[in-house]
């Protein structure tokens, strides 16, 4: 089985600052690491990367042994910001899911926002 999450010399570039610079992960047995508080910033961009949300500027980086967008279907992952858009109305928003997840079920998200008295259209501000 491949490992859930691999890196070789990934970096991330905005103009000239890195965002994400020369990071390699391989696999390692017993527990984790925890980043602390000051590498959060590179553990977010790390996780973008790997679930496909950013292009890397250099290197590479694989989940379950494949591309990060064809790996997608198969990891979740939750943003530490909110990961929505004020300008769209919920219906744009579910329409973007669509586009951005290949098993994205539409009629399941539109049953769980009627459960939730959620209507698809622009809400009031």
């Amino acid at each position: 089985m491949a490992p859930v999450l691999e890196a070789s010399r990934l970096g991330r570039r905005y103009g000239k600052k890195w965002a994400l610079r020369d990071c390699s992960l391989e696999p390692a047995g017993g527990a984790g690491h925890r980043a602390g508080r000051a590498e959060r910033c590179r553990r977010d961009r790390l996780l973008s990367l790997a679930v496909g949300l950013l292009r890397p500027s250099v290197g590479d980086v694989r989940v379950l042994g494949r591309s990060p967008r064809s790996a997608l279907a198969e990891v979740g992952f939750v943003a530490q910001d909110k990961p929505l858009y004020g300008s769209l109305t919920v219906a744009e928003t579910l329409r973007m899911g669509g586009w951005l997840n290949p098993s994205w079920d539409q009629e399941l998200a539109r049953k769980r926002m009627a459960r939730a008295d959620i209507r698809c259209s622009r809400r009031s501000v």
